[in-house]
């Protein structure tokens, strides 16, 4: 075997031996930029159905939920998040529900599908594109009847085939289809009109509500995709030094 030929091999070995230990990319943004205006509203229920909610673009006055979107390339490694001006858009739909008695209050929980998309401000071009069928949405309250003054929606690919992460623009080549969690909490949750949100016949909802929220994702490359990523490279360098 030439010399080329055992570099590249044990350079493989090595990607796949760390491959299991990879960093992830983590995203978040710890509130929108709007301050007149909330992140998230609820939209109209239409008959027999539970609900669904939205950004709250639609409440500001350009019209965007204009955030700073925190993207951090190696998690918890040596290097700086980057922080990326962007506006997001989110469309969720509640398809099941459950109230269950805890600690006092009741938690409300409700399946979730849908997606959000992170865009750049100037050319509307996708930068992050999160797509879910079974999150959860969850809040925890002092009665039935109402929803909590917070709640959260989170996904897992544990729990969700349907999760996928897709990266354009400065995230375009990121291997986000690993291990892939997100989570948004929703603050100050209160009825549009005032008062609280309130909830009608198996937990639909019977009024506008608004809200302010944070949010968070990490995605870990596949140990086969990067070790065929990291091979792809290699290889590639293999070629021009034999063409040298």
């Amino acid at each position: 075997m030439k010399q080329t030929q055992i570099s590249v091999a044990l350079s493989v070995a090595t990607l796949l031996a760390g491959a299991g230990n990879a960093k992830g990319d983590f995203f978040s943004f710890a509130s929108d930029r709007n301050g007149g205006s909330p992140t998230f509203r609820s939209g109209a229920t239409s008959p027999g159905s539970l609900g669904g909610f939205t950004d709250a673009g639609s409440l500001s006055p350009n019209g965007r939920v204009n955030t700073d979107l925190l993207w951090d390339q190696d998690e918890d490694g040596p290097g700086q998040a980057v922080v990326i001006p962007a506006y997001f858009t989110l469309e969720a739909q509640l398809n099941s529900s459950s109230v269950t008695p805890f600690a006092g209050g009741f938690i409300e929980a409700y399946s979730a599908s849908g997606a959000y998309v992170f865009r750049d401000p100037a050319s509307n071009a996708a930068i992050l594109t999160v797509s879910f069928t079974n999150a959860a949405f969850v809040s925890f309250s002092d009665s039935s009847q109402l929803l909590g003054t917070s709640a959260t929606l989170q996904g897992s690919a544990a729990t969700d085939a349907g999760l996928t992460f897709t990266g354009s623009g400065p995230l375009a080549g990121r291997l986000l289809n690993g291990p892939r969690t997100f989570a948004f909490t929703l603050t100050n949750l209160r009825g549009l009109q005032g008062g609280r949100a309130t909830l009608g016949q198996g937990s639909a909802f019977t009024n506008l509500w608004i809200s302010e929220g944070s949010w968070s994702a990490n995605a870990i490359p596949a140990p086969g995709a990067m070790a065929l990523a990291g091979l792809g490279a290699l290889l590639t360098v293999r070629r021009r030094r034999a063409g040298a």
